[in-house]
C-alpha cells in the first residue's frame, strides 16, 4: 500500500524533542567519507544525517572536503585529516579517528566518497 508523505505524518512518526535537550541528547555520526575527487558525497551523506535528526554529526575528511561541507551546513563538526596520495584520509588519520571515537557513543557512517582503498582504512 502506497501512502503519500506529508508534512502531518512525519509529525506523527517522529519523536518530539525536548524543550530542556541540546544537540547531545540526540545522538552522534561521525561520518568518514568525501575525498578529492569525491567532495560532494561527503556533503549529503552529512546533510542527511542532520536531516534525519542525529543530534551531532562530525565530519572526517580532508580539507577542501570540510571547507565545502562547512558552507553548506555549519552545523557540522569538522575532523581535519590529512590528504593520502590517492586524495582520501591519511590510514595514520583512520587510525587516530577509530581510537578518539572508540569511548563514544556515536554511530559510524563510513564510504560515501572515500573510494575503493579508503574503505580498509577504517
Amino acid at each position: 500500500m502506497q501512502r503519500e508523505i506529508t508534512r502531518e505524518l512525519v509529525r506523527r512518526l517522529l519523536p518530539e524533542r525536548m524543550a530542556e535537550s541540546n544537540k547531545g541528547s540526540y545522538g552522534s555520526v561521525l561520518a568518514a567519507a568525501g575525498s578529492m575527487a569525491y567532495r560532494g558525497a561527503a556533503a549529503l551523506c552529512t546533510e542527511g544525517a542532520l536531516r534525519g535528526g542525529a543530534g551531532l554529526v562530525y565530519l572526517a575528511s580532508v580539507e577542501p572536503v570540510i571547507q565545502l561541507v562547512l558552507s553548506r551546513t555549519p552545523e557540522c563538526c569538522a575532523c581535519g585529516c590529512r590528504t593520502a596520495a590517492n586524495g582520501g584520509i591519511h590510514p595514520q588519520d583512520a587510525d587516530a579517528l577509530r581510537r578518539w571515537f572508540a569511548d563514544r557513543h556515536a554511530v559510524l557512517l563510513a564510504g560515501p566518497g572515500l573510494g575503493g582503498e579508503r574503505r580498509r582504512c577504517l
